[in-house]
């Protein structure tokens, strides 16, 4: 039975922001039957270890949220493997030779084909553009802080739309594209104000059913697992020509259940971000016997540590951390680089195998954009040094320096991953050779968004959180906006926004970010992004460990499937198979 509840968290539909034109109404489309003895070759089973939560693309931040929502709702563009822009619901790319873009680079039009419908056989037309703009701004929206260039949203007609910008924007081609542009349905959003069953988007399929239930996970913490059941959309462009006419996307567990699922006993045809040890992979792969492969998808995801300027026990957040917080104590800089040159960057890469090289820096793709500093080179010796330069001393012989009366003592939190508890294990035995205690905690909800769960990413409550972020597109204008003051997290009805876990404020950093947004000079632009990236590690707000592949399982039954690190990996599902 559907969980009405969770299935109105998953969908999420709010009432109106803006008014849309009547469209046409199509005739009803006729569903295509496949037989209940074709029904499971037509099945494509998909497995997060993460669970999805919300299916709305702009209420949340989680990769596997909006994963779930690519297969319903769609941008305009998107950027392939070589970071190409391509077109998916617009008519072509936009280009100063089609006329489509400002030679200023303040306005950019998107053209629309004609004969594009929604689920629910609507027309989609510029109307839904503009509305999906006006939700974003309106409704608190994970995704708005990638639409504050943008000074308003024109239909020009049914099929054309125009996006303005309140200056030159070298970044035009990130409102609308890729996982933060999808499009939403204007007259479901403005009309109903509830979630409809099936889901309305004008991707391939539509949600129907989304069945959770909560397991017992890392002792006793209670952690949700999701099902969500898809089957066609009628009025998909294609829809005949689409293989799969059901997909099962199940949500939670741990990274060894996905991997072995797809790889070893070809329960599931892929499994998403499997972060285990390269020979543990590989051993799975030749365990399975031809189940599944792994396919990397590489891009500009880093692996880091945080370090939060915040006091963990302060729930305020007003209280500035009284070891790591660099503003309140300039000695606290030494202690965080301390930290980061006692980490064995290339140790933990060694875990990854061949899905993971050590990295120096934050910003780590594309290439042109890459810092070529590498400031905290692993070195105990130095960094026992900056520990007695911050006043550090062993004064009792315990093993853990103390300062006025206080032993430093942190704790590195993450999710539940054995490749990260392995992390988190080689970084523990390195601090404790400069005499840092360090603490470890996993948890199993550390990528929820819900403000009412204590031990998440966001929650700020551990002084040193550890995961993955990386660009979304080839442009890191977004992603290292990422740090500026505006992003710091704050609850919004409930639910974290801003992605600034550090809770770290710089002026400097956000001027550097306001020139970045209208310089035009590539060369320029490289140099202010490559500056923005020394901020964040020269003063130890962030740690660099790893630059990771997103590591994937696929049966060897599957075949279409094309990864990109600047999109959802299930941008192209329409074009998967199943082998005869």
């Amino acid at each position: 039975m559907v969980n009405k509840r969770i299935l109105g968290l998953l969908l999420l539909l709010l009432v109106g922001c803006t008014a849309v034109a009547e469209p046409t109404i199509k005739p009803t489309a006729t569903p295509i039957v496949i037989p209940t003895s074709e029904l499971r070759d037509r099945t494509l089973r998909l497995f997060w270890w993460q669970a999805p939560q919300v299916v709305n693309p702009h209420l949340t931040s989680a990769t596997a949220d909006r994963d779930a929502a690519r297969m319903i709702y769609e941008p305009l563009a998107s950027f392939n493997a070589d970071g190409e822009l391509v077109p998916v619901l617009a008519a072509e790319i936009p280009s100063f030779e089609n006329d489509l873009l400002d030679p200023d680079l303040k306005w950019v039009r998107w053209t629309i084909p004609v004969g594009l419908s929604w689920s629910d056989g609507r027309a989609f037309t510029a109307h839904d553009v503009k509305f999906t703009y006006d939700f974003i701004k309106s409704e608190g929206a994970v995704t708005a802080s990638t639409y504050n260039a943008v000074d308003s949203v024109e239909v020009v007609d049914l099929q054309t739309v125009q996006v303005n910008f309140k200056d030159t924007n070298p970044a035009w081609a990130l409102p609308f594209v890729g996982t933060e542009g999808m499009i939403i349905p204007g007259h479901i959003f403005s009309e109903t104000g509830d979630a409809p069953t099936p889901s309305v988007g004008t991707g391939p399929y539509q949600l129907v059913s989304a069945n959770t239930e909560e397991v017992l996970f890392l002792g006793s913490e209670l952690v949700t697992t999701v099902k969500l059941i898809y089957e066609v959309n009628p009025y998909y462009r294609g829809a005949d020509e689409l293989y799969f006419r059901r997909v099962e996307m199940q949500g939670g567990g741990t990274a060894v259940e996905a991997a072995s699922a797809v790889l070893q006993f070809g329960d599931v045809d892929f499994a998403y971000n499997l972060q285990l040890e390269g020979d543990v992979l590989d051993n799975m792969v030749a365990e399975g016997n031809g189940v599944g492969r792994l396919m990397n998808s590489l891009g500009g995801r880093v692996e880091f540590v945080s370090l939060i300027q915040n006091d963990p026990n302060d729930p305020t957040y007003q209280t500035p951390h009284p070891f790591l917080s660099v503003e309140s104590d300039a000695s606290n800089l030494y202690v965080a680089q301390a930290i980061a040159q006692a980490i064995d960057k290339e140790a933990i890469a060694a875990l990854y195998g061949p899905t993971g090289a050590a990295a120096n820096a934050i910003l780590f793709a594309p290439a042109n954009f890459r810092s070529e500093q590498n400031f905290y080179p692993y070195d105990l010796e130095e960094a026992r040094q900056l520990l007695a330069q911050a006043g550090w001393a062993d004064s009792n012989g315990n093993g853990i320096v103390d300062k006025n009366g206080r032993e430093l003592s942190l704790t590195l939190r993450t999710g539940a991953n054995a490749l990260r508890q392995e992390t988190q294990r080689l970084i523990q035995q390195s601090l404790s050779e400069i005499g840092v205690d360090l603490k470890l905690d996993v948890s199993g909800q550390f990528f929820s968004t819900n403000a009412t769960i204590p031990n998440s990413l966001w929650a700020g409550t551990a002084d040193m959180p550890m995961f993955t972020n990386g660009n979304q597109t080839p442009d890191p204008t977004s992603y290292m906006r990422e740090w500026t003051c505006a992003r710091i997290p704050q609850d919004t009805e409930g639910s974290w926004v801003g992605v600034n876990v550090a809770r770290w404020c710089s002026e400097v950093y956000d001027a550097l970010y306001t020139q970045v947004v209208t310089e035009t000079d590539p060369a320029v632009r490289e140099q202010l992004f490559k500056q923005m990236n020394d901020m964040l590690v020269e003063n130890g707000i962030v740690i660099p460990l790893i630059s990771r592949a997103r590591v994937s399982g696929v049966s060897n039954q599957i075949e279409g499937v094309e990864l990109t690190d600047w999109d959802s990996h299930l941008w192209n599902v329409h074009e998967w198979r199943r082998r005869p």
